[in-house]
């Protein structure tokens, strides 16, 4: 018979039985490879302030972005809406 038949809808643990943190893979990637490398742990707000930077930096981008189109098709004599 085919096995795809009974195991079809069924849900299969197929993963490590160890559960290791992101430091703990970082740690045994480093030994595997042979490198030493020093962990730290960048406190949240750091992590959060430097999303919400990014962020303001991809939506002022973008904001240019639509300006430069605008003023382009202002120059060729289109008229846009918004």
């Amino acid at each position: 018979m085919d096995s795809t038949i009974f195991s079809a809808g069924e849900v299969f643990n197929i993963g490590d039985p160890d559960t290791r943190s992101i430091r703990g893979w970082a740690t045994e990637i480093l030994a595997a490879a042979g490198h030493t490398a020093e962990l730290v742990t960048v406190p949240e707000s750091v992590v959060k302030a430097q999303t919400d930077v990014s962020a303001a930096e991809q939506a002022a981008d973008a904001a240019k972005k639509v300006l430069e189109s605008r003023e382009q098709l202002l120059k060729e004599g289109t008229s846009f809406r918004r």
